[in-house]
């Protein structure tokens, strides 16, 4: 009989995580016990550093700043993280 390895959790980065959605998000996923990264104006961790690390990279900015911001962020997330 197989014993089931606990597959360990992902680590999410929130770019914009100090807005009211990206405090939302913050709060939800850390209730369910997950490690967040978040990168914005006020953070020392850029953007492109959060993308480098998270194995999954929300976009919780204005919506005029989204394309911009997937665009600084997009070749840096890795090969198998979600954006």
């Amino acid at each position: 009989m197989k014993t089931k390895q606990k597959t360990p959790k992902p680590l999410i980065g929130i770019i914009g995580g100090n807005g009211k959605m990206g405090m939302w998000f913050k709060k939800f996923f850390e209730n369910l016990g997950f490690e967040i990264l978040i990168s914005g104006t006020r953070t020392t961790l850029t953007n492109i550093e959060l993308a480098k690390k998270a194995d999954i990279v929300i976009v919780s900015v204005p919506i005029q700043k989204t394309i911009e911001v997937i665009k600084e962020v997009r070749k840096n997330v890795k090969k198998d993280a979600l954006l």
